[in-house]
């Protein structure tokens, strides 16, 4: 991973794999150009429980064409939703942590990635 001069953080959402800018992702990595942190599933998933298996697709994706140019990061504390943040709210009023099972996470990661990554 050195050289790399960018840290691309979280994935996207379902249909990643079609969209626009993809390919051009996928070769700056390959030219150790950037290095895309897996995290914060829950962002980008439709899904409510801890395991957020909508994602697995990019992350194979990942895994399969830039193994050495991924890294994972818990995104703890697991912030909420922000659809509370709003001008209108005061700075003093915080918003409740996410409960998210990363034991379950990792579980599915290591599952998506394989065990040679």
């Amino acid at each position: 991973m050195q050289g790399a001069s960018k840290l691309l953080s979280h994935v996207a959402k379902d249909g990643v794999l079609s969209q626009m800018g993809l390919i051009s992702l996928l070769t700056l990595a390959k030219l150790s150009k950037v290095i895309v942190k897996i995290s914060g599933l829950y962002r980008a998933s439709d899904r409510t429980t801890a395991r957020f298996d909508d994602t697995r697709e990019i992350i194979e994706a990942f895994a399969k064409e830039i193994p050495d140019q991924c890294i994972w990061g818990s995104d703890w504390p697991h912030t909420g939703e922000g659809k509370d943040r709003t001008k209108q709210r005061s700075l003093s009023t915080m918003e409740p942590f996410r409960v998210i099972d990363n034991q379950a996470l990792l579980e599915n990661l290591r599952k998506w990635v394989g065990s040679e990554v």
